[in-house]
């Protein structure tokens, strides 16, 4: 038995194994290598050990200053530079302690200003391991001494919010470099709007945000909070709040205690210093009289951005907004708006491009099975034939432009190693037809067309400085045609003898003009937020423009009269200098000019040799409650589970957990240890079971299983597929005999795109496959349920934002088991007896009420009121009789959806009435869930493995 076991195991995984060369994967182990410098161990791949030489100049240059006012010299970190994934983002994170980089820069010149994009991020992560390391103190201490880095990550999270976290490492990056996000205008452009057009909103919104109203993120609510407090307090204020937060949930405490002020009053103060500030801003400004080409049809924050003109004159935008997921629309004749299509994943702070009737645009689309890369691709719509074509494959594109005639596409491509390329393609095929010449790596943003087609106008980024360059298509050559500055350029086109740009030379961004033939620049625009993403019409009279408003991005359009334009010397300042005490008290505003070039010793680092990196021991990982028969206090928490230890590598490729779960109401208890390993293409995972019956003493079931699964991920439009497969061989020991099973399980997810309303996926379908035998023989009876199948199918509601829901699910039972409703959400006392061989359905409606923003204090704060109405049905064989029963449940909810204690996690609470019409009787259930919003993470996270 043992031997056919065994050959049944590792001819699955052969299989398994043979399916990578499907799908055009190896299983070569990448070769790592790494870095240590006196503060840093740096992992890398080596295409990238140039970059990661200077990433190590920088981060050893910026340590001490960096963490200077929060007097505190963090512990050694690991560094993971991550080359394969087109995503500009990084992060530092516990269990196991890291940071990560990724080294795909971003195309959006609002979020990296002048900046080169791994020295920015070298800023902002280096003072997110200095907050780290000042809050592993205290009762922070004693957390991580009991249950290491995951109850230090928890505390941590109870202890301090978001917004000062990130709002002081964007207040660092602005007082460090000369281009950071809080001196970008862009990045308040909503707080500003807000402020003076709406009033202040209320902290607990500001902070959690809102269904109702557009706010702004926890990066610029913290920066403005965390710099007015610098302002005022002085330079070392955050450190004392960090200190002085020392117990969970009391973090307005200690900014009581730090300043002498509630956290609410210093929130309104800086709200009315901001306020006043903005509104001296404003004084004297002349507005551009333009017209406004979009109609607003309700007052839902929208945003009609990146206006472009197809071959009829119409302007096709990319619209999207709190209650509309980004999709591609015309404005057609007298301000209609027409669907066109709704893309993938498009970064809608790039845009996209039309020429001819046809779109261009890069998504970001995931690999099959890696978590770790991702790839810019870009995609071509033919409005006309309504076709859509994925042009390349794999590729790393940041952003692309349609030449004029539509035969060929400039796009900007960093490699792995980071090397940064304008490429010319074949827009019928996306073949590479002519590659630019780049031998000083310079980095190129938004590149565009002329309007003949002969010249490339682009801004190119050198050393933290940035221009506007004229390049010839033909020869290669190009032409600076401003001076290297800070300034904020972006989105230059070219037509005629005009560059139009954007840029924030007054403080508020504006549309600004270059004049070829006397190089003389003009500011074109005067907009009271902010004018952006310029154009010209086909007859070259009007320009074409976003003009940004409160309720969002609308399209507007002046005429293009050079006379009336200012010159650029004319023009006057009105930035804000809100960061100017925080460079003073740095007393280094540009950080980045005179970063060391030492040489360090690179070496092989060898994974294998990592494996099982301890973080995390005796924490909670899992409680389960009982709200539906709760007849005493001590019956709230049914089920509960802790974490004995967990291990993960740096790389994120091997897992060690042990761990136990107690169920109170089963008085049982079950101990097992699990490994896994996710550095080949499918999963492998060992897992060995003991549980424990406490109503038998000497009872004690042993289990040892191995899992195969195969995970993959498909993007096609807006729908993302999610598929795992998935076997499990398994050897038992329950009283005194041994039962040998293999189970095969497999999931299938298909899921929309949802905006930020939409409580669940408009379109969604879930899939679920379980069949279980025992092929070497054993008692049957053992084998509690051999087959299982159920099925989740979601639709558009009778209004947007409504959701109809089918659920379904079938278990196949031996003749002596019997079952209860399958769904989690049974009433005690509403369904009849169990029956055989049950199939349930249960059929939901969901539709929001009421967007309320109702705040009680820091005890919870209400977004949503909604109502939930369902129709449940279970048919199966009853136990007595030799037929089939019918068991009918209907029920309705009032649910609100609510962040409590300040804390992010969105929370389902509210009132169920059941109603079983066999019965006749009905009960009241009190709901307390995560929100519906989460509802299909489980099923897409078993097929893409984080």
């Amino acid at each position: 038995m043992g031997k056919k076991t065994l050959v049944n195991l590792i001819g699955v995984l052969l299989v398994l194994v043979a399916s990578t060369q499907l799908l055009g994967q190896s299983l070569s182990p990448a070769q790592w290598y790494r870095i240590r410098t006196p503060h840093f161990d740096f992992i890398f791949r080596r295409n990238i050990s140039r970059e990661a030489q200077r990433v190590a100049n920088t981060m050893e240059h910026l340590y001490e200053p960096v963490t200077q006012s929060l007097d505190i010299k963090p512990s050694k970190i690991a560094i993971v530079l991550r080359t394969q994934k087109t995503c500009a983002d990084g992060f530092v994170a516990l269990a196991p302690r890291r940071m990560e980089l990724f080294t795909f820069p971003t195309q959006d010149y609002n979020f990296s200003g002048s900046n080169e994009w791994l020295s920015l991020l070298a800023v902002h992560e280096l003072r997110h391991v200095a907050q780290y390391a000042l809050l592993k103190q205290n009762f922070n201490q004693l957390a991580y001494w009991v249950g290491g880095d995951l109850a230090l990550g928890t505390v941590m999270g109870l202890n301090i919010p978001l917004w000062f976290l990130e709002g002081d490492a964007v207040s660092i990056e602005t007082a460090f470099t000369q281009s950071g996000r809080g001196r970008i205008p862009y990045f308040s452009h909503l707080y500003r709007a807000n402020l003076l057009e709406r009033g202040s909103f209320s902290y607990y919104k500001q902070v959690l945000g809102s269904f109702k109203d557009p706010v702004p993120d926890h990066y610029c609510v913290g920066y403005y909070l965390t710099t007015y407090l610098r302002r005022k307090y002085g330079p070392t204020v955050l450190a004392a709040i960090f200190q002085k937060t020392t117990l969970p949930l009391l973090f307005p405490t200690a900014v009581k205690r730090t300043t002498g002020n509630s956290l609410l009053q210093i929130y309104e103060a800086a709200n009315q210093e901001q306020k006043a500030c903005w509104q001296r801003q404003l004084v004297g400004l002349q507005l551009t009289q333009l017209t406004k080409l979009n109609t607003r049809r309700n007052t839902d924050y929208t945003d009609y951005t990146h206006p472009q003109l197809n071959i009829e004159g119409n302007i096709i935008v990319l619209k999207s907004g709190i209650g509309t997921v980004a999709q591609f629309v015309s404005l057609d004749g007298v301000q209609c708006t027409r669907s066109i299509l709704t893309p993938g994943s498009v970064n809608r702070n790039v845009g996209f491009s039309v020429a001819q009737n046809r779109i261009v645009w890069v998504e970001t689309m995931p690999d099959h099975r890696w978590k770790d890369r991702a790839y810019g691709v870009i995609q071509r719509y033919d409005i006309q034939a309504k076709k859509l074509k994925t042009l390349t494959h794999k590729s790393r594109y940041g952003a692309a432009a349609l030449s004029p005639d539509a035969t060929k596409i400039i796009a900007l491509e960093s490699d792995e190693s980071y090397k940064h390329q304008l490429v010319i393609l074949d827009a019928e095929n996306g073949q590479v037809l002519q590659r630019l010449p780049n031998p000083d790596n310079h980095y190129y943003l938004t590149p565009k067309w002329s309007a003949d087609g002969k010249q490339i106008v682009v801004v190119r980024n050198i050393q933290q400085r940035v221009t506007i360059t004229r390049i010839d298509v033909s020869t290669g050559e190009t032409q600076d045609l401003l001076p290297y500055t800070t300034e904020h350029l972006g989105c230059p086109i070219m037509t005629g003898q005009y560059v139009f740009y954007s840029s924030a030379y007054s403080g508020i961004d504006n549309i600004y003009a270059i004049d070829l033939a006397t190089c003389q620049q003009y500011q074109v625009t005067s907009s009271k937020y902010g004018a952006y993403n310029p154009i010209t019409s086909a007859d070259g009279r009007w320009l074409i423009f976003n003009d940004f408003t409160k309720d969002g991005m609308d399209v507007a359009k002046i005429p293009l009269v050079p006379a009336q334009w200012t010159p650029l010397a004319q023009v006057k300042d009105r930035s804000v200098h809100y960061h100017a005490p925080l460079v003073e008290q740095e007393h280094n505003s540009d950080l980045l000019a005179h970063v060391p070039s030492r040489q360090y010793p690179v070496e092989r680092y060898h994974p294998w040799k990592h494996l099982f990196n301890v973080h995390s021991w005796l924490g909670v990982s899992y409680l389960a409650w009982n709200v539906s028969n709760l007849r005493q206090p001590l019956d709230l928490v049914q089920q509960v589970g802790l974490d004995v230890l967990r291990a993960t590598d740096l790389l994120g490729t091997t897992e060690l957990a042990i761990g136990y779960l107690h169920d109170f109401k089963g008085n049982f208890g079950v101990a097992s240890a699990e490994v896994s390993y996710k550095g080949w293409y499918p999963i492998v995972s060992l897992k060995g079971v003991l549980e424990k019956n406490y109503h038998k003493r000497t009872h004690c079931d042993q289990g040892l299983g191995l899992e195969l699964k195969l995970p993959l991920t498909f993007v096609r439009g807006q729908y993302t597929h999610a598929l795992s497969w998935s076997t499990t061989g398994s050897i038992a020991r329950t009283d005194r005999h041994i039962h040998c099973t293999q189970a095969y399980k497999g999931i299938f997810c298909r899921t929309s795109q949802k905006s930020l309303r939409d409580i669940y996926y408009p379109w969604a379908q879930v899939f679920k496959i379980t069949y279980r035998h025992m092929p070497y023989g054993g008692d049957k009876v053992w084998l509690k349920c051999p087959f299982e199948a159920d099925a989740t199918l979601y639709f558009p509601g009778l209004i947007k934002h409504h959701t109809l829901r089918l659920e379904t699910a079938y278990h196949y039972t031996p003749e002596k088991e019997f079952h209860r409703s399958l769904h989690a959400s049974t009433i005690e006392g509403c369904h009849d007896e169990a029956v055989k061989n049950p199939l349930d359905v249960r059929v939901h409606y969901d539709c929001p009420i009421y967007y309320p923003d109702w705040s009680i204090g820091y005890l919870c704060y209400v977004k949503r009121l909604r109502v939930n109405a369902f129709y449940n049905i279970v048919a199966g064989i009853h136990p007595n009789e030799d037929k089939t029963s019918y068991t009918n449940l209907v029920s309705m909810a009032l649910l609100a959806d609510m962040h409590c204690f300040m804390l992010p996690d969105l929370l389902e609470i509210g009132i169920r009435y059941c109603y079983s019409l066999p019965r006749k009787q009905g009960n009241f259930l009190f709901v307390f869930s995560i929100a519906p919003s989460i509802a299909l993470r489980e099923a897409k996270g078993t097929a893409v493995d984080y």
